[in-house]
């Protein structure tokens, strides 16, 4: 979805300045398969996953399930909600079928990982740089777990970040990043 990369391609484009990524960040990022391509690439383990078009039959015997699926380019957890998780190939099959044609773009099936949503916030200055660790938070409590976030919770106010715990070993989760 291109949408997102108007406002820093617009202001690009007039040469005025402004904080965040470049148009090709942008839109790098709101492809989440071309984002695994590239992250997989520099070497961060990313869990398995198979984009569905809907055009063909998909061969899902690569991943381990349950797995999520989600619409490829949208944010903020859109098109995620509590029957996103799947237990096996042919329910991961529907559901992305779904997905497809609601948001008129393919779907990707993941491998979902249990365990913290976190951020990571990189600045770069001249070189790139971690700032630090959040956690994704629902009322105050960090998601874990078989938690996820669904896109009615986003939207919410109880949406919001918090300090990981701090048993988690931040270095090696700043280094990926």
């Amino acid at each position: 979805n291109e949408r997102m990369v108007m406002v820093p391609a617009i202001l690009t484009a007039a040469n005025l300045p402004y904080v965040g990524s470049t148009p090709y960040v942008h839109g790098l990022l709101r492809n989440k398969h071309h984002a695994k391509l590239v992250v997989a690439a520099a070497g961060v383990a990313t869990p398995p996953a198979v984009l569905v078009d809907g055009r063909a039959d998909v061969d899902l015997c690569s991943l381990t399930f349950p797995a999520i699926v989600k619409p490829v380019a949208e944010s903020s957890s859109i098109g995620i909600d509590a029957s996103s998780i799947v237990g096996g190939p042919e329910e991961a099959l529907v559901r992305a079928k779904r997905l497809v044609c609601d948001y008129r773009q393919p779907a990707l099936v993941e491998t979902f990982v249990r365990g913290l949503e976190i951020e990571v916030p990189i600045v770069v200055d001249p070189e790139p740089r971690a700032l630090g660790l959040v956690t994704m938070a629902l009322d105050g409590a960090p998601v874990s777990g078989d938690a996820f976030l669904v896109s009615d919770a986003v939207y919410d106010d109880g949406y919001g970040f918090s300090s990981p715990p701090p048993t988690l070993e931040s270095a090696p989760v700043k280094a990926a990043a």
